[in-house]
């Protein structure tokens, strides 16, 4: 998921209610967030 700060966490909250999970390279998971320009 990359976009706005807003987007980021809607989404984030969309795909977890879906019973999703967040990952990164040392945890794979169902999906990532772009970090690089969160506030």
């Amino acid at each position: 998921v990359c976009g706005s700060l807003g987007l980021n966490t809607d989404m984030k909250a969309i795909l977890e209610s879906y019973g999703l999970r967040e990952g990164a390279n040392s945890d794979p998971a169902e999906y990532v967030v772009e970090k690089a320009f969160v506030g």
